[in-house]
């Protein structure tokens, strides 16, 4: 299980093709296969660096 920030996450893939996946609770559910995949909208600032407000990620 994984927090969504929204009710939508964004799963990119490592040839380009996107999905979204809604989710249901503040969660979501990720099958972790071995592919490469780049997931937006887990956490709340999604675009924070890690240890630029006091917590690393």
């Amino acid at each position: 299980m994984a927090a969504a920030a929204a009710g939508t996450v964004r799963e990119l893939n490592c040839i380009g093709q996107e999905r979204a996946l809604k989710a249901s609770g503040g969660k979501i559910t990720l099958t972790v296969d071995g592919a490469p995949r780049i997931y937006y909208g887990l956490a709340a600032d999604p675009d924070r660096k890690p240890g630029s407000r006091g917590r690393t990620a």
